[in-house]
């Protein structure tokens, strides 16, 4: 008996250890929970310094590649389904479909993170190499060609966070992201490094973090105070916003059109005498829902020269504009204190479905949804529009959320950089808060003077330090008016920050393999 009871007792002895269980696909969930509500609009920004903590130590549970990719891919997941929620009006396929597909794309990153986690090194570097994967993969998913997607980079929750917000002046967004990540693996390998008992090497991971972040953050302040007592109030050009909020259908109807021109019309007229009288009144795109030279739309253009005539003052106006049979052109125009269109602008980066619809004729499911009739074109190469003296850098909708496309017009030499949009669409949803806060950093990536008119909110001018100097908040119609001065030059992020930061990303990773050696 004593001898059966000793063999029963080491045969439970021998038995391999617990698995990890569900432990970290709930982690993985929680995290993502978490990061969903750092953005808007919920809007919890604290949430993202440690929203990916319960993913890191999932991934560090992780026995094999195979449950680090599903882990991942349920963060990933879940944390799109909460941010995209909104295109449930349209039906659960286009929202699953849409979180699903972001989530293949992110999912790499923790995969990453995992992989060179498995290797023996310091908790400095594997922090470190944790930010900068989330870096690079943040970077590439805003460069897929017309599947690019920014919205949702962890960098955008530290929109109203004005000291760390300055370092995309230096580096773009992803400079932010970078930051975020990093503390978060830090903080994950602190909590890991106390349970194992080398709490001094996850110490000094964790305290080169926030130190770090802690000089970025006082050199913000510094920046920022410094930017506001250099402002001149009278100097510049006087820019007023108008934000119309006007209720349209869905196809628009020609009453429609007639009531927004109605709108905005009387609104750009209310109090704009005397000072008040603006040199630059911005209209949203879509603003006068009607192709402009098309005869039976002709008549808003006379409506538009004579309104520039009467105000005496540059009018930039959201409109379509024909590009051929069956084709149309999403475009800003510039009209004049002549009345005539000095200038224009035409849309260049589309929006996958939203404004174009590929294989159209073979694709007949998408019928059922609320696609467009037409086809707007890509208008070529983006061009700089002439407002008196002034330079513009136009863009239009998602584009002014492309730090390559803000680069680009800068790089023509716009001193100012307007963003017209339409969010009427979303109906007052979280995308209308979430595309709203990301407005600040164009702003701050070029250091010029934004200046944002959307159709139903928020229409803000913004200073090339990130702080919104006059705004109509969401869902609200109104008109805000600011002095917007024209600044030459590039910021340090358009010379070439935002590529050293992917250069930075990619010795760390290297750094990180080279220093390491693979876990027995």
């Amino acid at each position: 008996m004593a001898t059966s009871s000793a063999s029963s007792v080491g045969q439970r002895s021998a038995s391999p250890p617990r698995g990890p269980g569900a432990a970290p696909y709930l982690l993985a969930a929680l995290s993502g929970f978490l990061v969903f509500f750092a953005f808007p609009p919920a809007d919890l920004w604290p949430l993202a310094w440690v929203g990916m903590i319960p993913l890191f130590i999932a991934l560090a549970k992780c026995r094999s590649t195979g449950q680090a990719i599903l882990v991942s891919a349920l963060q990933s997941f879940v944390f799109m389904a909460g941010f995209f929620e909104y295109l449930v009006m349209y039906g659960s396929l286009p929202w699953l479909a849409l979180a699903a597909f972001e989530a293949v794309i992110l999912t790499p990153a923790g995969t990453c993170v995992y992989l060179l986690w498995r290797r023996e090194t310091s908790p400095v570097w594997r922090s470190l190499s944790a930010a900068a994967v989330w870096a690079l993969v943040e970077f590439l998913r805003g460069n897929l060609g017309g599947l690019s997607l920014t919205l949702g980079s962890l960098g955008h929750t530290q929109h109203s966070l004005l000291p760390v917000l300055q370092v995309a002046s230096v580096f773009g967004v992803g400079g932010i992201t970078f930051l975020v990540v990093w503390v978060n693996a830090a903080l994950a390998e602190f909590l890991r490094a106390l349970r194992t008992g080398r709490s001094s090497a996850g110490y000094r991971a964790l305290q080169w973090a926030l130190v770090t972040v802690a000089v970025a953050s006082l050199w913000g302040v510094a920046v920022v105070g410094a930017g506001d007592r250099s402002r001149d109030a009278d100097a510049g050009l006087r820019v007023r916003v108008v934000q119309g909020n006007a209720d349209l259908h869905t196809p628009v109807t020609d009453d429609d059109a007639r009531k927004s021109a109605d709108i905005y019309e009387a609104m750009t007229k209310d109090g704009a005498t005397g000072d008040d009288r603006a040199d630059l009144v911005v209209w949203p795109e879509s603003a006068l829902p009607v192709v402009l030279d098309w005869p039976g739309d002709i008549v808003f253009q006379y409506r538009l020269s004579a309104l520039a005539r009467a105000q005496g003052s540059f009018l930039l106006v959201g409109a379509s504009e024909s590009a051929g049979p069956g084709k149309i052109y999403n475009t800003a125009f510039v009209f004049g204190p002549d009345g005539e269109i000095a200038d224009r602008y035409r849309k260049d980066h589309l929006v996958l479905f939203g404004e174009y619809v590929p294989y159209r004729d073979k694709l007949k499911f998408l019928e059922r949804y609320p696609i467009r009739m037409i086809d707007y074109v890509p208008g070529g190469p983006r061009n700089v529009l002439r407002v008196g003296s002034a330079r513009i850098g136009a863009l239009i909708c998602f584009e002014g959320l492309f730090g390559d496309a803000v680069r680009d017009v800068c790089r023509k030499g716009a001193q100012i950089v307007t963003i017209i949009t339409s969010d009427a669409w979303a109906e007052g949803s979280g995308e209308v808060y979430q595309h709203s806060a990301a407005a600040v950093f164009p702003a701050v990536e070029s250091r010029k003077w934004v200046v944002r008119a959307a159709t139903t909110g928020r229409s803000a001018i913004i200073s090339p330090y990130g702080v919104v100097a006059a705004a109509v908040p969401e869902l609200q119609s109104g008109v805000a008016q600011s002095r917007v001065v024209p600044l030459d030059g590039l910021s340090l992020c358009h010379r070439g920050g935002w590529l050293a930061l992917l250069v930075i990303c990619a010795i760390i990773i290297a750094v990180q393999i080279g220093r390491s050696r693979p876990r027995s």
